[in-house]
């Protein structure tokens, strides 16, 4: 049973050989804990609220200017090579 278990660990370590190792892998995880604990979900919403605010504000932007666009080929001469 002994044995197994260490041939179980053994093959469980041998998969975050690449990565450094499970000592590097908990190091890293302990550095990703510490930063997200850094980090405020106020921080998030805000930067999210943001984000939104500005993609309206394009979608707004295109919506217009594909008014435009139609009222100018509706309304005015047609497009010049010059354009």
């Amino acid at each position: 049973m002994l044995g197994r278990a260490l041939e179980s660990y053994a093959d469980i370590a041998q998969r975050f050989g690449p990565f450094g190792g499970l000592e590097r892998v908990f190091a890293l995880y302990e550095q990703i804990r510490i930063e997200l604990e850094r980090v405020r979900f106020d921080e998030i919403d805000l930067t999210t609220q943001a984000i939104k605010g500005a993609i309206e504000t394009l979608l707004k932007m295109d919506y217009e200017l594909r008014k435009l666009n139609n009222l100018k080929l509706a309304l005015g001469p047609g497009r010049s090579d010059g354009e």
